[in-house]
């Protein structure tokens, strides 16, 4: 999640053609790959490779297929702040995509 990126919203209202690139989902099923599944680390010493080996075997084996992203534009509304129940953000000390400091 990057609060300064804004994703366009698709129009409730227009023309036939500038509707029909929103609206026609594409159906194309993308199979997982290793590849894929182990991109998370693919930062070096983040995690040694037998571990991520074990997690992306286990990964292509519960999830053959990518998810698509059709409504990017719903993470415009998020705002951390406005949360106001008590949360508990978990982050690994060494986690490299959110660093402590």
């Amino acid at each position: 999640y990057d609060p300064q990126t804004r994703y366009p919203r698709p129009p409730l209202y227009g023309s036939s053609s500038a509707l029909s690139s929103f609206s026609k989902a594409d159906k194309t099923v993308v199979v997982n790959d290793y590849d894929s599944a182990v991109e998370d680390f693919t930062i070096e010493g983040s995690i040694p490779p037998e571990p991520a080996h074990e997690f992306a075997e286990a990964a292509l084996k519960s999830d053959p297929v990518k998810v698509k992203w059709v409504s990017l534009h719903q993470f415009n509304n998020i705002d951390p702040a406005r949360v106001e129940v008590p949360t508990l953000v978990v982050v690994g000390d060494q986690d490299p995509y959110a660093p402590l400091r």
